[in-house]
Parts: structure tokens; C-alpha cells; sequence
């Protein structure tokens, strides 16, 4: 092995200790007669992935232990106030340890006992020094992938590999810019006049109001360190986790393996594309969060606990819907788009104790929904009127839609859409009545279940 080529394959043990930058190392190595083997831009960017992923896996363990241990001392202080016979702080604790178990951190109510207000200072603490001790050591890993790159632009220059160098470069300055550039492995879809179309809520406006948004669950904040394309192939992902801007591929079956409190971030203009026989990703049930996305192509499910909230993406051709066998409680994998638009195909088959949705001014084309399955115990009029299911101030183009589906909307306009009836009869215990605006709309329900009432008016572009 070469002098060069031994240093390349040592690139992850040099990220990882502090202050060794990969340029110190290029003196010498680029001797004459060995310029074929200066490695590529992308044979830099894989080998800077896998060390950033090496360096962050430690913290993520950290993290796993500090939740065990906070799981641990609320269940000695839960034995210690049953037997002092504390029925009031019991309950709090007892709360708190179903908190953690289904998001992974503390609750955010305000705790009357004073020993679970400490132990939650300490787990925020711990948590917080965890995740920026993590963030610290990413900003070296990046730093010195710069200086590689940097490096790399000249000698690539020499070698003649004139493409390679301008791609080293652009790299280079995307880190600069703090916003590392997507690769060019596949391109976004464009409007006829060429130009990158930004999805939104579309052509026909919509009065996004403020009341409508405080309908909306909050978006929670996610701080990681980034990860690319190489997070795949690990067995099990960091409990925190930021997906760097990039154009992926979905092929297989593609999981999000770990523990309960998982939380991923992905970073604004990155696309998911779905390839090969039935591409599937399931993010288990972490706490998902993106905005300015591409999703086309692929079953996406979230399973028990599962949290995604979205924001001016598109989904093109995507089934959504809940994942996993483990089964428990009401909407059990929460969605929620926020000035999306969605076409081709949304959800393959909506059960309504699986799969909450929450949309607010979207735009949804060619789409035909199945209609809602509820549990035998569930009132459609109670389902109608609960803020985990309801579809706000947005548009519809070209889509069928039953009558279940109708009792979500609110504000919404329907253009050359088909309303159907339902495979089965719903009966409504209590009054539900929705104003739907139409255009060239097709009424195809035979008659409406008792308790629902769909007022059909024109709709006004103005």
C-alpha cells in the first residue's frame, strides 16, 4: 500500500483526535508518479461519513444510560412514596415514568414534588452536556474534512482532474456556508420553465389563520449533529440525529432502529426517492421533523409513538400510515403537513385508531383516499371533532374522497373532485356539518348519515 493510500484509509482515525487535520498529511504523499492516487471528492465525503457517524454513536449510548438511569431513580422514588403512603406525589411520578416510556424525555407540566423537580434538573443537565460535548466533537469532524478539501482542490488541479477539483471546491465552500451541498446523484423535478417549483399549498390561495394553526400540535425543536447518507447501513441509529441536506434513495426495506425517545431531524431541501420493488422506510416511533422536503415513491410508516411534523414538502406517490406490531391507545402514529403538497397517492388504508392526520393548507392532487376504518367503540362524529384528525384550509384538485374523509375538512376547497360513500354505513352520534367550497365537483353519495351535514357552495377564487 502506498504512502498516500495508507493515509487516505487512516482518514477516520485522524478526524477523531482532536485538533489532527487531514491536511497536515498531504506534505510528501503527492509525490511524483502517484497523482492517480489522490482520492476523489466522494471517496473524501464517504470516509468523512462513516467518522462522523463513528464519533457520534459514543454520545448516543450516553444518552440510552443517562434515560436508564432517570428511569431508575423515579422508580426508587416511586417505591419510597407508595410506602409512605404519598398517594398525590405517587401519581405524579407514576405519570412522569409513562412520560419517558412513550417520548424519551421528562414531562413539561409542573411537578408539585419537589424530588422530581430535581431529578429533572439533573436529566436536563446531563442531557444537555451530552449533546453538546456530541456537537463539539462533529464541528471537529467537519472542520477537518474542510481542510482536506481544501487541500485536496490544488493537488486535484495538478492531476489534471480539473471537474473534481471544482467539486472539492464547491464542497468546500457549502461547509463554509454552513450548509453542506446535496449530491447530484439525482435531480429535483422542475416547472416548465426550468426552474426548481418550491412545494406549497399551490395556486388557489388559502386563509391560513391563526386560530386554524393553534389547532395544530407544536412542532418540537430538534438540536443533532448531522448525518448523511452512510446512517443506513448502521444496525442501530443515535438516539438524536440530524439528516444532512443530501438526495437519498429508498430501496428495500429501510428501517430507523433504536430506542424509545429517538429523535431525527431532517435539514431543509433534502429528497427521499423510493427504488426498486416496494421501497419501504419506517422511522420505528421517533419524533420526526423536516421542512422543504421531496418524499416520491415509497410506503413511509411510522410505528407506535411515532411523531412526524412537515412543512412546505412535497409527496409525490407516497403511502403513509403506521408501522410496526405493537398496538395500543388512539392515533397511534401522528402526522401533521403544514402548507404541503401531496399528489398521486397519500395513505393506503386509513384506520383511525392507527394513523392521526393533520393538514393545514395543503394542496392535494389526483389522490383517490380510502375511507376512514374506525373501531367498533369509535363515534365518527367524536373523531370528526378531535384536533388529531381534521384536514384545514386546504385544497383538493382531482381527487376522490368519501364521506369519512369529508367530516375532516374544514375551510377546504374541492376542485373536479368525486365524493363517494363509504364501504360501509357510519352512524354519527352527535351533529357534525361542514361547508365544503366546490368546482365542477362530482356528488356521487348516495345519502349522508344522520348527524352529518355537508353544505356544498361555490367556490371563489377571489
Amino acid at each position: 500500500m502506498t504512502g498516500f493510500r495508507k493515509v487516505f484509509f487512516r482518514f477516520r482515525e485522524a478526524l477523531l483526535l482532536p485538533g489532527l487535520l487531514l491536511a497536515l498529511f498531504f506534505p510528501g504523499v503527492f509525490e511524483s508518479g502517484i497523482a492517480q492516487e489522490i482520492p476523489s471528492p466522494a471517496d473524501l465525503k464517504s470516509s468523512y461519513q462513516k467518522a462522523r457517524l463513528d464519533t457520534s454513536i459514543p454520545f448516543g449510548e450516553e444518552l440510552k444510560k443517562l434515560i436508564a438511569s432517570y428511569q431508575s431513580a423515579l422508580e426508587r422514588r416511586q417505591t419510597a412514596l407508595q410506602e409512605a403512603g404519598q398517594l398525590e406525589a405517587l401519581l405524579e411520578i407514576r405519570k412522569e415514568i409513562e412520560t419517558l416510556g412513550s417520548t424519551g424525555e421528562p414531562g413539561t407540566d409542573d411537578a408539585n414534588d419537589t424530588e422530581l423537580q430535581k431529578l429533572r434538573g439533573i436529566f436536563q443537565k446531563s442531557k444537555q452536556d451530552i449533546v453538546n460535548r456530541q456537537g463539539e466533537a462533529v464541528a471537529k469532524v467537519t472542520s477537518t474534512y474542510k481542510s482536506a478539501l481544501d487541500a485536496l482542490v490544488p493537488e486535484l488541479t495538478r492531476a489534471g482532474k480539473v471537474e473534481e477539483a471544482i467539486q472539492a471546491r464547491a464542497m468546500a465552500e457549502a461547509i463554509a456556508e454552513n450548509q453542506p451541498k446535496a449530491s447530484t446523484s439525482s435531480k429535483l423535478s422542475s416547472s416548465p420553465d426550468g426552474e426548481n417549483k418550491p412545494p406549497g399549498a399551490g395556486e388557489i390561495p388559502v386563509d391560513v389563520t391563526s386560530r386554524a394553526e393553534r389547532r395544530l400540535t407544536e412542532v418540537p425543536e430538534i438540536e443533532a449533529p448531522p448525518f448523511g447518507p452512510d446512517i443506513f447501513n448502521l444496525a442501530e441509529w443515535p438516539l438524536l440525529a440530524t439528516l444532512a441536506p443530501d438526495n437519498y434513495t429508498i430501496s428495500g426495506q429501510q428501517k430507523y432502529e433504536g430506542k424509545k425517545g429517538m429523535k431525527l431531524a431532517i435539514s431543509e431541501n433534502s429528497t427521499f426517492r423510493g427504488d426498486g420493488d416496494k421501497p419501504y422506510w419506517n422511522v420505528a416511533n421517533a419524533v420526526t421533523v423536516g421542512k422543504a422536503l421531496r418524499f416520491e415513491g415509497f410506503r413511509f410508516h411510522g410505528n407506535l409513538g411515532s411523531r412526524l411534523y412537515f412543512e412546505q414538502s412535497s409527496f409525490d406517490n407516497m403511502l403513509i400510515g403506521k408501522g410496526g406490531g405493537w398496538f395500543g391507545g388512539a392515533f397511534m402514529s401522528r402526522w401533521q403537513f403544514r402548507s404541503c403538497a401531496i399528489r398521486g397517492s397519500f395513505i393506503e388504508k386509513w384506520i383511525t385508531r392507527q394513523t392521526g392526520v393533520q393538514m393545514l393548507g395543503c394542496r392535494i392532487e389526483d389522490v383517490t383516499f380510502p375511507p376512514l376504518e374506525y373501531h367498533d367503540d369509535d363515534d365518527p362524529s367524536a373523531i370528526a371533532q378531535n384536533d388529531q384528525m381534521m384536514i384545514l384550509d386546504s385544497c383538493f384538485f382531482r381527487c376522490t374522497i368519501p364521506v369519512s374523509v369529508l367530516s375532516l375538512t374544514e375551510d377546504c376547497g374541492f376542485i373536479e373532485c368525486r365524493f363517494v360513500d363509504d364501504l360501509q354505513p357510519l352512524q354519527f352520534a352527535e351533529k357534525v356539518e361542514r361547508t365544503l367550497k366546490v368546482e365542477n365537483c362530482q356528488v356521487d353519495y348516495k345519502a349522508l348519515p344522520v348527524n352529518l351535514e355537508l353544505d356544498l357552495e361555490e367556490l371563489d377564487r377571489r
